[in-house]
């Protein structure tokens, strides 16, 4: 049986994932999932070794029960900005002054408002300032 971290497809190439990783050394990246459990190690202990798998070493992760849990964050880390793939929390960090780069996937179609550009992976992490 393959750990669940060597089956969850990348939805980023190679090339994206080491700016990740290179940005990592230097920059506070947080890592936030409400992903849900599933068979194994937590949430948290799989998201962290699927990080790892792809270069991404000693991720800050930090888990969530639901996506709005994500919101409560923002008085914890003030961040200045946030990639995202659920739209309802873009809004959410949207309302509340964040920029937010929406990852442009079919079910994000719909989603606008002011501060949220939605956009993929690459010109995200461009627009967050990572080089």
């Amino acid at each position: 049986c393959r750990p669940l971290y060597r089956s969850v497809p990348r939805l980023a190439s190679p090339v994206t994932l080491h700016r990740i990783a290179d940005a990592h050394h230097n920059v506070p990246i947080i890592f936030v999932t409400a992903r849900a459990p599933s068979a194994g190690d937590s949430a948290y202990h799989q998201t962290i070794r699927w990080l790892e798998y792809y270069g991404i070493m000693e991720p800050l992760v930090i888990v969530v029960k639901q996506s709005a849990d994500k919101v409560k964050l923002i008085e914890r880390f003030n961040p200045y900005f946030i990639i995202e793939d659920a739209p309802h929390t873009a809004l959410a960090f949207a309302r509340q002054g964040i920029q937010v780069a929406l990852m442009d996937w079919p079910y994000t179609a719909s989603t606008h408002a002011p501060g949220i550009m939605r956009c993929g992976l690459t010109e995200a992490l461009t627009l967050a300032g990572i080089p």
